[in-house]
């Protein structure tokens, strides 16, 4: 048998022999290392690591694709990794391995209780010799970690009632992670990621979840920053919990019907920590900082593109409200800056909607809320307030942004601003910018002779350089 470790650039670049060295066993080999290969260009996975029972990890490689996978020929592939498998070691050691692997050739597995299963996991290899991590080109990686967290594997399946037939399980799994010791969460999690994949073949278990996922998506996001904090301490496991929390972002986020489903509490939080991380000076100090680092970037994009637009946007405009000037010492250096970026993604992909008139998110919007944040931000940086041109980048992110909601609704904006005091002298900013926006647009459109078009958004700058003037 053959595991297969590949570079960045989806190539293979080691494949290492497990066999002894006759005709059969060669043949076998060559089959396996043919076979090895076709996973890798079909599936795009850009790199793995072994671990010591590089046998049993091949057979969970190939277990994971033949019962995940959604190519036909990807899974052909697997599945007859495994036969080859059981050819040469038997039922037994193979079963060992991983049970799922004689399900999918079809025979009756004798041995003892369902293993986990593959879970989806942070987008990124790790150093530690204990995991083993294959990344798809999907953005739903998968792992073949085996563990001994035996005890805290039996109070998450006693807690959940043996995999959640009712609301018990996802309840239990919450709590698990939100409170629980280190080990009962990581085990809820991969409870939860194994749930996560059978719901993708059984709608009726996709149903039955969907109810959960903000409850869930909370624990997750409570329990990030005290993991983060533990990267801190000195040991060669402390990275375990944090890695699988990220493993519960991503296979949640990776899903875009449930990705949606997240609350805007959830979601806040969730981007809070996120990008509190990518900033992290403990973290990038961390003996695999910069694996854990290629995970957040992965974790945090399936989060802003993925999750509900309005609560992404939301929370961005709040947290770029609070950090723009640097007046809250909570929020790290760059902060703002790495904010404006995600602003600038998420309104990019705004507009990509506009232009496409994808009704089902653009009517799915919560015009009140987005503008009411909008107005806050306007209201806590008043013009002539920013004292460098970093501060004018992020009042120009909030426009741009503001634009494209006048781009999605129209003159049906002005009656979303219920969150909004519109009634005050002088009116609200925002108030102004949309009516701004909207008289140049009727401009634009009805102009038809005129060389020089004036555009929303420059009618919103020369209403600005009005009030400088007349300041």
């Amino acid at each position: 048998l053959v595991v297969v470790v590949v570079g960045g650039g989806g190539g293979v670049r080691d494949e290492r022999s497990l066999s002894p060295a006759n005709s059969s066993t060669t043949r076998r080999r060559a089959a396996c290392m043919s076979l090895c290969a076709r996973l890798v260009a079909e599936n795009g996975f850009r790199k793995c690591t072994t671990t010591a029972d590089a046998t049993d990890t091949t057979i969970r490689m190939a277990a994971n694709v033949a019962t995940a996978s959604s190519s036909e020929s990807s899974r052909a592939a697997a599945t007859q990794i495994l036969r080859l498998a059981v050819e040469e070691l038997g039922e037994a050691a193979v079963a060992k391995a991983d049970r799922r692997a004689l399900r999918v050739l079809g025979i009756e597995d004798r041995g003892g209780a369902d293993s986990i299963g593959s879970e989806a996991v942070a987008a990124a290899a790790t150093k530690n010799p204990n995991d083993f991590q294959l990344v798809g080109s999907d953005g739903a990686p998968m792992t073949s970690e085996r563990d001994d967290g035996d005890d805290a594997l039996a109070a998450a399946n006693t807690a959940s009632g043996g995999g959640g037939n009712d609301g018990e399980g996802p309840r239990a799994w919450a709590a698990g992670i939100r409170d629980g010791a280190p080990a009962l969460a990581v085990e809820c999690i991969k409870l939860l990621c194994g749930e996560l994949q059978r719901s993708d073949a059984e709608p009726s278990a996709r149903a039955h979840l969907c109810r959960h996922i903000d409850e869930l998506a909370s624990a997750i996001a409570t329990r990030l920053p005290e993991a983060q904090e533990a990267l801190s301490h000195a040991g060669s496991n402390t990275a375990r919990l944090y890695k699988y929390l990220l493993n519960g972002v991503q296979a949640l986020f990776v899903r875009a019907s449930l990705a949606v489903l997240c609350g805007r509490a959830a979601v806040d939080e969730l981007l809070r920590s996120l990008l509190f991380g990518l900033l992290s000076e403990t973290l990038a100090a961390h003996n695999e900082g910069a694996y854990l680092l290629q995970a957040l970037n992965e974790v945090s994009l399936s989060v802003l593109e993925r999750g509900d637009r309005s609560y992404v946007c939301a929370a961005l405009l709040r947290m770029l409200r609070e950090s723009a000037r640097g007046g809250r010492s909570e929020y790290p250096h760059k902060f703002a800056e790495t904010v404006q970026k995600c602003l600038i993604l998420v309104t990019k992909r705004l507009g990509d909607d506009a232009t496409a008139n994808n009704t089902a998110i653009i009517d799915r919007l919560a015009y009140d809320v987005l503008l009411q944040e909008i107005h806050l931000f306007f209201d806590a940086h008043p013009p002539g307030c920013w004292q460098d041109s970093g501060g004018a980048v992020a009042e120009r992110c909030v426009k741009t942004l503001l634009y494209m909601l006048v781009s999605c609704c129209g003159a049906d904006l002005l009656n979303h601003l219920t969150l909004v005091p519109t009634r005050t002298d002088p009116p609200p900013r925002v108030l102004v910018y949309i009516r701004l926006m909207l008289h140049a647009s009727e401009q634009q459109q009805s102009s038809t002779s005129t060389p020089a078009i004036v555009t929303p958004m420059s009618a919103v700058r020369r209403s600005d350089d009005d009030d400088d003037e007349r300041r």
